[in-house]
């Protein structure tokens, strides 16, 4: 996998920005850089699911996506912001019974004794050094 250094990713997300269609290698390019989150989307969906599990509620569902191609597109027409700094490229949705259960979590996620809350801070500190 290659290693992107912001600026790469800022020129990628203008090229992206323009109307019309989009180069093969620069599709490539969104796909090689996006799949670098892979590891920490799977990191943070274990700590919700340790999470949850130490809190007693229930998941009814849990994803981890990577936002698509078109999305990002799309979202830098909309927005006068650069690619580097979208902060939701990828993301872990927790779906649970009630708001007593998604209190529970949150309150298990950001809980000092936690380690949770530090990781997942390392976990988007790290992710965003990636894009430097």
């Amino acid at each position: 996998m290659d290693s992107f250094s912001r600026g790469q990713i800022d020129r990628l997300g203008s090229r992206l920005r323009r109307e019309g269609s989009t180069s093969p290698d620069d599709s490539r390019m969104y796909v090689d850089w996006s799949a670098s989150f892979e590891d920490s989307l799977r990191e943070v969906e274990f700590i919700v699911v340790r999470a949850a599990e130490r809190a007693e509620v229930s998941l009814s569902k849990r994803t981890g996506r990577i936002k698509q191609l078109y999305s990002v597109i799309a979202k830098l027409r909309r927005m006068p912001t650069k690619l580097s700094s979208l902060d939701d490229i990828a993301g872990v949705r927790a779906v649970m019974q009630s708001d007593r259960d998604v209190n529970a979590l949150v309150l298990q996620l950001a809980a000092p004794r936690s380690n949770e809350s530090g990781t997942i801070a390392r976990v988007i500190a790290t992710d965003t050094a990636r894009s430097t």
